[in-house]
């Protein structure tokens, strides 16, 4: 069998800004540091690689298949197409040397099937060229490979024993092969059609399968294939030997085999050598002439014995000779030609199982380069999304801190103006209110009562203007009463209608307006903290202070402090 060859006032401050613009830079600067540290560690490549991966991808490629159907050198071309095969793991190939990439994988299947019994790499490399031709539409490349898929998978299945393969093979064929003329891929149509041919001699009926492809053998001399094709004197000799082998003209079949016998300087002549013998085999047995058919049989025993012989091809003329000689009850010769075939099977069957150990290293050296450069990919996978992932991140940053710088602009804004808010109202000895709250006007509609008098207005401003009663812990409501001689409710209301506060809003007001002048007094109360500022004012803890202060003001005690600080600097 031939595989195919081819192919506002109201918000709240940002007290730590700075630190927060700090830690963003920080995350940044690691950020961009974070891609130096992933690299690609490039492996020492063996001598015999190495001395061809300075080729480019096209000379790689025709090296390739020199080495493998004109100097009968499996292992250079292998070397030139794993190249090939690795530069598309590292790197982003062209159209054009996407073409030669899938036409090398192609290659690839066939040599790890036909050389080296690697089935499983030979599988898997013809779906890398399959995957390829897909998804870049190369239509033309698809009957090659999928044909290539077909063979690999009708020798090992046939090797197994599959009942089916034989079925199987026939049938996945002639889809290829209308396929490949549907395309005009006239390579693939002439190898397809060989196959075929092939197929139904080396099977117990070759009448049954010469009908079944009945349609082909019409076809190939009516489709106008270029002289130039590949297989093309082979299918046509096929066609021919189908025809005449189906009129029952054996004689004709056996002079068409013996003037067309290829001769063994061409590599695919050379491989078709042994099957055209097993066709004679079935001829002369047809012509009943037995001699005729031990002498092809003698000479496909010959080339079973053959150092060159490869594995796949061993098997078939064995388990051919076997089926001779147990239909013709040798059993001798039948038990023989089935150890050699058993023999065949299990080397076949075991893919580490090669011929030398000059082999199994060279596989293996390949292998690993191979593992090496999918481990080199994946880290260069790892690092293109690390620095997607980093420039995301970079720009999501850039944007948050320019939204915080903003936040910061305006925050500053807003404590210049209400600490100089603040500062106006504690030199115009005016009452401090909370930030949110509005005084009332002197135009807004009051709610006077006639038991009122002026003058208690003017006697609670005397005692919340005596720092030394309010800042007392134990300064009350009772206790402003007490000093003022009026009663509890008459208070309220006077505080109410004045200020519209209750008697807590008025003295925290008072309080907080001594507060920021202690604060502003760097020389007398510079050393006070914050604990002591508010326990000197009465307050009994400094949370209670600092969160009056905040609501008062609209800046919080260390703020205050500090934009004081700078004030003074200035």
């Amino acid at each position: 069998m031939l595989f195919f060859p081819n192919f506002v006032l109201k918000s709240k401050p940002i007290s730590d800004i700075n630190y927060r613009i700090r830690h963003c830079l920080t995350i940044i600067i690691l950020l961009l540091l974070l891609p130096v540290a992933v690299q690609a560690a490039r492996q020492q490549r063996p001598s015999f690689y190495a001395r061809y991966e300075r080729f480019s991808t096209r000379v790689l490629y025709n090296m390739g298949y020199t080495y493998l159907y004109k100097r009968q050198m499996a292992d250079s071309a292998l070397v030139c197409f794993s190249i090939i095969a690795n530069r598309k793991d590292s790197r982003q190939l062209a159209d054009d040397e996407l073409r030669l990439y899938v036409n090398a994988m192609n290659y690839m299947g066939n040599i790890y099937s036909t050389y080296y019994n690697r089935f499983d790499l030979a599988d898997e490399y013809l779906d890398r060229a399959l995957q390829t031709a897909q998804e870049n539409h190369f239509t033309d490349r698809l009957p090659y490979i999928i044909g290539n898929k077909a063979n690999v998978s009708f020798v090992y299945e046939s090797i197994n024993g599959s009942k089916n393969a034989a079925s199987q093979f026939i049938a996945d064929n002639k889809k290829i092969f209308w396929e490949a003329v549907k395309v005009k891929e006239w390579r693939c149509v002439t190898t397809t059609y060989y196959n075929l041919s092939l197929s139904a001699f080396a099977s117990p009926h070759p009448d049954k399968i010469l009908k079944l492809i009945s349609k082909e053998t019409a076809s190939v001399s009516r489709l106008k294939i270029p002289k130039n094709t590949m297989m093309l004197d082979e299918a046509m000799l096929c066609s021919k030997i189908n025809i005449a082998y189906s009129k029952k003209d054996y004689a004709e079949c056996a002079r068409l085999l013996n003037s067309n016998m290829p001769s063994k300087t061409d590599y695919a002549k050379y491989n078709v050598m042994p099957m055209m013998h097993v066709v004679l085999v079935q001829i002369y047995r047809k012509m009943n002439r037995d001699d005729l058919a031990k002498e092809e049989l003698a000479k496909l025993d010959k080339m079973s014995r053959a150092p060159s012989t490869q594995p796949v091809l061993k098997y078939s003329i064995n388990d051919i000779l076997y089926e001779y000689y147990q239909q013709n009850a040798d059993s001798a010769l039948a038990a023989h030609y089935d150890y050699q075939r058993l023999k065949t099977k299990d080397e076949l069957n075991n893919g580490n199982n090669l011929s030398t150990v000059k082999q199994g290293r060279f596989l293996r050296e390949l292998e690993q380069i191979r593992l090496n450069f999918q481990h080199e990919q994946q880290k260069q996978r790892t690092a293109a999304i690390v620095l997607v992932i980093v420039s995301l991140a970079l720009v999501i940053l850039i944007f948050l801190v320019a939204i915080i710088y903003r936040a910061y602009k305006r925050q500053r804004q807003l404590i210049d103006v209400l600490y100089s808010r603040n500062r106006q109202l504690v030199k115009s000895n005016q009452l401090l209110l909370p930030v949110d709250e509005e005084p009332a006007s002197d135009n807004s509609p009051k709610q006077k009562t006639a038991d009122l008098p002026e003058e208690i207005f003017d006697s609670i401003i005397k005692i919340m203007e005596d720092t030394e009663v309010i800042c007392n812990k134990g300064f009350s409501m009772t206790q402003l009463c007490y000093l003022l001689g009026y009663n509890r409710t008459y208070v309220s209301r006077a505080i109410r209608e004045k200020w519209g506060t209750n008697f807590n809003g008025l003295l925290n007001s008072y309080r907080i307006k001594e507060a920021c002048k202690r604060m502003s007094d760097t020389k007398a109360y510079s050393n006070l903290t914050i604990e002591a500022i508010a326990e000197s004012l009465g307050y009994a803890s400094r949370s209670n202070f600092s969160t009056v202060f905040k609501r008062t003001t609209g800046l919080s005690a260390a703020e205050f402090i500090k934009r004081n600080k700078e004030e003074s600097m200035r």
